[in-house]
């Protein structure tokens, strides 16, 4: 089973290879959860990646993909989520951006981060 980082890389080079084959105008979306540090782009994780999320207290979210000139551009929209309770995600931006990007090194993109 790949790691998670593996895992998170493979997830955003899917969604690359989609945009890329059906045009500029295209946009998708891939889901995360987020608990400190530890990240997981998209479906397919381990289960012993995804136990180490805690359903009462994580940050969850979509990155929003598009490509425009060869830019790629991420939009996030994140919450926080604490004992079923939803709000807006202002904390722990920072590592889920070097998520992000960990997730697309050695690929040729240099993201453009946007939060919603």
């Amino acid at each position: 089973m790949p790691t998670r980082d593996v895992t998170n890389s493979q997830n955003l080079q899917a969604l690359i290879d989609y945009i890329q084959g059906h045009g500029a105008t295209t946009r998708t979306r891939i889901g995360y959860v987020q608990a400190g540090r530890f990240v997981l782009l998209g479906k397919g994780h381990s289960k012993t990646d995804t136990s180490q999320i805690n359903d009462d207290d994580h940050y969850e979210g979509t990155l929003s993909l598009s490509i425009n000139k060869n830019q790629l551009t991420i939009d996030i929209d994140g919450s926080l989520v604490q004992g079923g309770q939803k709000s807006k995600q202002n904390t722990s931006r920072s590592e889920l951006e070097t998520a992000i990007k960990k997730a697309l090194a050695g690929m040729k993109w240099q993201p453009r981060l946007q939060w919603t």
